[in-house]
């Protein structure tokens, strides 16, 4: 026989793996386990065969309910657009924690631009227009 038994096959021969038998305490395969124990394994199996009648006539009257499978669905579409937003976000993230490429940009001139320039000129001619007067009146222009 090959060295690849099956966890009941090999309790029952007693041949565990020798990693199992040098580690103290270890939770193993009892003989009442294996599949040969006929008188338990089919009280097992109408346990498990009823247990799943159960769930199933359970969903079945879930499913009847008509107010509450609206509800049920009313809640896995808002979690599918989160997760929908959620992944949306995951993907776009990458792309805007990258640093930009080349030098920095530019900071922006202060003050109104053009405009600036424009009202310095407008001063400039009134205080030429001003010291003109002035000179007249003192008589040195």
């Amino acid at each position: 026989m090959s060295g690849n038994l099956s966890a009941d096959a090999a309790v029952r021969q007693g041949r565990l793996c020798a990693c199992e038998a040098r580690v103290p305490n270890a939770i193993g395969y009892s003989a009442a386990m294996a599949s040969e124990n006929d008188d338990s394994s089919a009280e097992f199996d109408r346990l498990a065969r009823r247990y799943l009648d159960l769930w199933q006539s359970q969903l079945s009257g879930l499913a009847a309910d008509q107010g509450l499978t609206e509800q049920i669905a009313r809640l896995f579409a808002a979690a599918n657009a989160q997760v929908a937003s959620a992944i949306q976000a995951a993907q776009a993230q990458p792309h805007a924690a990258k640093p930009p490429s080349g030098p920095a940009t530019a900071a922006a001139a202060s003050g109104d631009g053009p405009d600036d320039l424009g009202e310095l000129r407008k001063r400039v001619a009134a205080l030429e227009a001003r010291i003109a007067e002035l000179e007249t009146k003192l008589g040195g222009g």
